[in-house]
């Protein structure tokens, strides 16, 4: 007995040393090349890790600190990480700051590579720990600490376009769109320690969200996976970005002439000083608010010529819409001459079968339908609609394979024009398309020359008749521009049309005039007013 147990420790002990020569030739570590001996490429783990980028090193920066944690757990780092995710989540409602940011750390050293851990987190501090400041400097502060967190995240998480794609977002729509966004943009212009070398011109918070847009763009033309890059939501967003920025501009010229107003102290500086101050303002923003407009222009036009994939064979372009607008008629038409009048036959058919209260609220005029009926009526428009095999089907004999090819041919065009429209409106494509080109009109042009004149007409000259004369020649060529393009009118608090309303206001104040009754703007005035 005792030599039978004996002689099956033996073999036992033997099939291990064997089960350690493919362990050893699968785990072999790569080694670089030197100058005494050349490098290996290691075991076949190796191999792969390399191939497929799965190595730390691959996938970032590696951190010492944090393998010496994750070792240090011995096997439970998810238990560890469970028990400082609730340890952040107390010591945020603790409002114990100094303590979450330290949690947040571990946090960070024990998952480096779950995103999650990055996204999650750098929205709590940018989103909601900036929110339990009252001071908007300390606002301010926790937003920057969120997007400093998750630029740590890409160190360790290289070309991750979700990461990449969330500092583009905070910097931009946090800082430029929160209620404090006019101080948050100042903040970030003049926060050295965040830009470093960066110029203070070039530290502006929707191009610099711009430039993480279009890395993560880059990252996912890589290899890199994210949910949804392929839509034009994602290829959108440098358009956006730019596009906003020339709207702030807009803004920051506005802010800086206040600046430069509330600066003139008695004996701070001169009236000639002041109005050459006020001269270099208008210069420098009549030409960066028509460049950064360019700009956006060409990003919308980049946009429109790229490729898109769809479920089907043939990808898409947004610039496509009138191609295959017109193809598609073609198609219909080719479709009509091999079937004629066989659309309007299925789709009385399926009129006849209705059910009364359908059929009545389809042939009811759609101003004249009530909420209920307006439901019955969208109920029938869809049981009555006719595909193109149906009426492909009613073709004579000889004509059915040249009319299956022409409905096939349609069906295609028209889920393409579907996508097509979809990715437009998803974007708001055609609106901001309408807008670059109204920024850079001729009028539009004009109308900020004027605004100018009569700003510096009014803070500078006091001349207050010049100052009426040079607003009311801009309103002018507002006036036109809205005439052309009257989709404008719906959200006008992105021109500066308003503020030279606002001028115009105190302009007439000082001279004791009134508003006039009939004024040439009063329909954006009206809108603004709704929006309130």
């Amino acid at each position: 007995m005792n030599q039978t147990a004996f002689f099956r420790k033996v073999v036992y002990l033997g099939l291990i040393a064997l089960l350690l020569l493919p362990l050893y030739w699968l785990s072999q570590p790569s080694t670089a090349a030197t100058a005494e001996r050349p490098g290996s490429p290691g075991g076949a783990l190796a191999q792969k890790r390399e191939e497929f980028k799965l190595g730390q090193a691959s996938l970032g920066k590696i951190d010492p600190a944090g393998e010496t944690i994750r070792l240090a757990t011995l096997g439970m780092r998810g238990i560890a990480a469970n028990i400082l995710w609730a340890k952040a989540d107390e010591y945020k409602m603790k409002e114990d700051w100094t303590n979450l940011s330290a949690t947040l750390e571990q946090i960070a050293y024990l998952q480096p590579n779950y995103i999650g851990v990055w996204q999650f987190q750098s929205w709590n501090l940018a989103y909601n720990v900036s929110y339990e400041f009252d001071d908007y400097r300390d606002r301010y502060a926790w937003v920057i600490k969120g997007i400093e967190f998750l630029q740590k995240g890409i160190e360790y998480n290289a070309n991750e376009p979700r990461l990449l794609s969330a500092v583009g977002w905070f910097t931009a729509h946090k800082i430029g769109r929160s209620d404090e966004h006019v101080q948050f943009r100042r903040l970030f212009r003049e926060d050295d320690d965040f830009h470093r070398r960066q110029k203070i011109q070039q530290r502006d918070n929707w191009l610099f969200g711009k430039a993480y847009f279009l890395e993560a763009q880059r990252a996912v033309e890589l290899g890199s996976s994210m949910p949804a890059s392929s839509s034009p939501v994602f290829y959108s967003r440098p358009a956006v970005a730019e596009s906003n920025d020339a709207e702030a501009l807009e803004g920051d010229h506005r802010e800086a002439l206040d600046a430069a107003a509330a600066a003139l102290t008695p004996g701070s500086q001169t009236a000639g000083q002041f109005e050459k101050r006020v001269a270099d303002i208008h210069k420098h923003y009549r030409l960066a608010i028509p460049a950064a407009w360019e700009n956006s222009a060409a990003e919308w036009r980049k946009l429109g010529d790229r490729d898109f994939p769809t479920d089907g064979s043939l990808p898409y372009r947004l610039n496509d819409r009138d191609v295959f607008a017109r193809d598609l008629a073609a198609a219909q038409a080719d479709l009509e001459k091999l079937a004629p009048g066989a659309r309007e036959r299925i789709r009385e058919a399926k009129i006849a079968k209705l059910p009364a209260d359908r059929r009545q609220a389809l042939d009811m005029p759609p101003q004249d339908r009530d909420e209920a009926q307006d439901a019955l009526a969208s109920l029938a428009e869809g049981d009555t609609q006719v595909s193109y095999d149906e009426v492909a089907r009613q073709a004579s004999a000889g004509n059915r394979a040249a009319a299956d090819a022409a409905a096939a041919r349609a069906a295609q065009l028209q889920d393409l024009l579907n996508e097509v429209m979809r990715g437009r409106e998803n974007v708001n494509f055609e609106a901001w398309l309408v807008r670059c080109r109204v920024e850079l009109s001729d009028d539009a042009r004009q109308a900020r020359r004027w605004l100018h004149e009569g700003s510096m007409d009014f803070y500078v000259l006091a001349d207050l008749p010049a100052a009426r004369r040079a607003l009311e020649t801009s309103f002018q060529h507002w006036r036109r521009i809205l005439d052309q393009q009257p989709e404008l009118i719906v959200d006008p608090t992105s021109f500066a049309m308003l503020d030279g309303i606002h001028v115009y206001e105190a302009v007439l104040k000082q001279m004791d005039e009134p508003f006039p009754k009939k004024f040439i703007l009063q329909d954006m005035i009206d809108a603004e007013a709704r929006m309130r």
